[in-house]
């Protein structure tokens, strides 16, 4: 089957198919654009002279399964949460280009912030993690130490929704205990 694993509300959309090669392939589409089932082709109901939707992300034989995914336009990165607790970076559409790091739990979603260049991560344990975005320790390796966090424990469960205010400083959040919590983002960042 394939699963949507992020669209920004707009023309941007990022799909996982998983079928052996496990790909993950993003587009900007207009709204003549469909993807059809065969995986590996993007087809379109067109006139002659209209072209292909842009491919913005490429990622061949991604072996987790995803968790929950983000990707920032202006840096043109994508971060990926999976369940076996991995974190991984891509750069560019291509995916020879990719850091990763490992959490002591899972990281059931994820929200970029570019008004406080920071991700947020919601755990399994009802914990939100904070960290500065981009992450700061990519160097050549693709294997990368954890980055610092603030750590805030909000929910007793695994957290299933993080969204943000259209003002960009309230955090909402979900668990799967059916608790909804309202934090104000600066002083999520000040407790620590």
């Amino acid at each position: 089957p394939t699963k949507i694993i992020f669209s920004d509300g707009s023309r941007n959309i990022i799909a996982q198919f998983n079928d052996n090669s496990a790909n993950i392939m993003g587009w900007s589409l207009n709204y003549n654009h469909r993807l059809i089932e065969n995986f590996s082709l993007l087809h379109k109901e067109r006139h002659s002279n209209e072209k292909l939707p842009k491919i913005i992300l490429k990622i061949s034989d991604f072996t987790g399964n995803i968790v929950d995914f983000g990707y920032d336009y202006c840096l043109d990165m994508c971060i990926i949460s999976s369940h076996d607790k991995r974190v991984r970076i891509y750069c560019g559409i291509k995916d020879d280009k990719y850091w990763e790091f490992t959490s002591d739990v899972e990281y059931t979603k994820l929200l970029i912030l570019k008004k406080y260049d920071a991700v947020i991560f919601g755990t399994e344990e009802g914990c939100i993690r904070a960290c500065i975005w981009p992450i700061q320790n990519m160097n050549k390796d693709m294997s990368i130490e954890h980055p610092e966090y603030i750590e805030t424990k909000l929910h007793n469960a695994k957290i299933t929704s993080l969204c943000i205010s259209k003002d960009l400083e309230i955090l909402y959040s979900s668990a799967e205990d059916g608790s909804i919590f309202v934090s104000n983002i600066s002083a999520l960042s000040n407790e620590s």
